[in-house]
């Protein structure tokens, strides 16, 4: 395992623009998901966060129920629009559904890491078989892998990385 600290400002500023991307993306799928009483269904993966579908709130209730496909535990309880109903009512719901649907879908469903990843020297695909862990704290970005590094990351100390994360939960318990 081999431990790193940013020797620049570039990792730190990737970093905080991909926490800004991930948090606009996921706000403004909670605006989207509100509108058809849901929540937004977001994954995090090594290429970055992604908007997947929507929970229902209260499905069995729902007046449109037939136009969504019902949560199950295999598709972890997400639901999207179905592509086919019976019935002329049903159809004539779904299709103002989808329209809705269309309209009000946030054009940008994804945010990617690969920049982030880039100001290490990294690709998602160097990461597959390594893992990565990673804190900022003071404005320095420290990590643990066994992926190598080499654009301005500086590889430290194990000692120095745990130094770093026992200062951080200190200055967690005094801000309580």
């Amino acid at each position: 395992m081999s431990f790193y600290k940013s020797n620049s400002a570039i990792v730190p500023t990737a970093w905080k623009d991909f926490e800004t991307k991930v948090a606009t993306l996921r706000k403004e799928h909670e605006v989207f998901a509100d509108f058809f009483n849901a929540t937004p269904a977001m994954a995090f993966s090594s290429n970055g966060s992604r908007f997947k579908g929507l929970f229902l709130n209260d499905f069995e209730s729902r007046e449109d129920k037939d136009c969504w496909t019902k949560p199950r535990p295999q598709n972890h309880q997400i639901s999207h629009l179905r592509a086919k109903v019976k019935g002329d009512e049903n159809k004539a719901k779904l299709a103002e559904l989808e329209t809705e649907y269309q309209k009000r879908k946030p054009t940008n469903s994804e945010a990617k890491m690969d920049d982030l990843l880039e100001s290490m020297g990294l690709n998602w695909g160097m990461l597959l078989f390594t893992g990565i862990e990673w804190r900022l704290i003071d404005n320095i970005f420290y990590v643990k892998t066994e992926a190598k590094l080499s654009e301005n990351m500086t590889e430290i100390l194990g000692s120095e990385y745990n130094d770093a994360l026992a200062q951080e939960k200190v200055k967690e318990k005094a801000n309580g």
